[in-house]
């Protein structure tokens, strides 16, 4: 009897000590047990705290990756207007959408360059081209400031209002009119007679046609042309046949913007009605 007592004993001590180290190996690796269980409520809250940290960063990956596939650098833009043209006041107005901007070299030169440009559909502005091109044999002056026969080109910030040329229409969105030999951009500041207009002698055969602008007769400047809205009113003495037209005979002008006859060509074609034109120096548009 004693010895089956003892025997019961150390089994007893036995099955204590490996209860023993079964809980301390439960403890250290994870909640403290309840009745030899896991606490549910515990248990639950680590699940919990997990699965929100999991979500958060995951979330926060997919912002980023998402953040990185739609935000392209402007740097990496194809064409991409050169920065000065993108801090125009002009080009800053979201109304904007296409812009020509002459450039140029000085007040008292008779060079500059001609570049278009057009707002993509995220907003950045693509320049379409630059080319050379010849302003007033005078340089430019003030748009205020500018009188008929001065030889130079106003500065100012304008758009076309009339699409014209001796060449048939290429195709421009701007109305226009093919030149004939009736035609002159009037010059005459009689009263009832327009100025600063395309009027046709059959309509106003009391025009004094040496002081207006016999269209048909410059062949090679007038194939295709568009007036910008300088004088717009029609004030006398203030200057008349402000164009961008083709290149003529000479690396002037007399207050227009002559240009290659393929570049007009390609401005008729893309011009749109609501196109800004900027004209200053290139020191005053901080071209670079």
């Amino acid at each position: 009897m004693k010895r089956h007592t003892i025997k019961m004993l150390a089994v007893s001590a036995l099955m204590s000590v490996l209860f023993g180290v079964c809980s301390c190996g439960m403890i250290l690796n994870g909640p403290a047990p309840t009745n030899g269980r896991n606490d549910p409520k515990q248990t639950n809250a680590v699940a919990k705290g997990t699965t929100e940290e999991t979500t958060r960063a995951t979330t926060r990956a997919t912002t980023v990756e998402t953040s990185s596939e739609n935000t392209e650098p402007t740097a990496k833009v194809k064409n991409l207007s050169p920065e000065w043209v993108r801090e125009l006041p002009q080009a800053q107005d979201l109304g904007t959408t296409q812009l020509i901007v002459v450039s140029a070299a000085g007040m008292n030169k008779s060079t500059a360059k001609v570049s278009m440009h057009e707002r993509d559909v995220n907003g950045n502005w693509i320049q379409l081209f630059s080319v050379n091109a010849y302003i007033g044999k005078n340089g430019l002056i003030a748009d205020d400031d500018r009188t008929e026969g001065c030889g130079k080109t106003p500065i100012g910030v304008y758009q076309f209002n009339k699409a014209f040329g001796i060449a048939s229409d290429p195709g421009c969105a701007i109305s226009y009119t093919k030149v004939t030999g009736d035609m002159y951009w009037s010059g005459d500041s009689s009263d009832g007679i327009p100025y600063n207009e395309l009027v046709s002698v059959n309509e106003y055969p009391d025009l004094d046609i040496k002081s207006s602008e016999p269209l048909i007769e410059h062949t090679k400047a007038y194939q295709y042309c568009l007036s910008l809205t300088f004088n717009e009113e029609g004030t006398p003495g203030r200057g008349y046949a402000i164009f961008f037209h083709c290149y003529g005979d000479y690396k002037y002008t007399e207050g227009c913007v002559a240009l290659p006859k393929d570049t007009m060509v390609k401005i008729m074609k893309r011009v749109d009605p609501s196109c800004i034109i900027v004209i200053d120096t290139a020191k005053d548009l901080n071209a670079q």
